[in-house]
């Protein structure tokens, strides 16, 4: 599985420096994390894949770098794709 490393690490160091319970699970050659059984992020290739909450999915997806996920065509409900320059800061967690 050829994901980006630097990205798993921060996604692992801001996850666990909030105690937050999760498993890394390989799916669909890409690694997501799951949170009370629940796939909420994870990252494709390079991109940073997010379930985003009701309210706040239409913001979200109109942020510069991010997109509807739509590996399969079609638009996976509340799940959005984040390019790499979206995700490029510290302060963007």
């Amino acid at each position: 599985m050829a994901c980006d490393e630097y990205l798993q690490e921060r996604i692992e160091i801001i996850v666990n420096a909030k105690k937050v319970q999760f498993e890394a699970k390989k799916m669909m050659d890409r690694l997501c994390y799951m949170i009370d059984v629940k796939m909420c992020f994870g990252i494709i290739k390079n991109d940073f894949m997010a379930r985003a909450g009701e309210k706040t999915y239409e913001q979200l997806v109109e942020l510069d770098g991010s997109l509807p996920m739509d590996f399969t065509k079609r638009p996976m409900k509340r799940y959005i794709y984040v390019a790499p320059e979206g995700v490029d800061y510290d302060s963007d967690h």
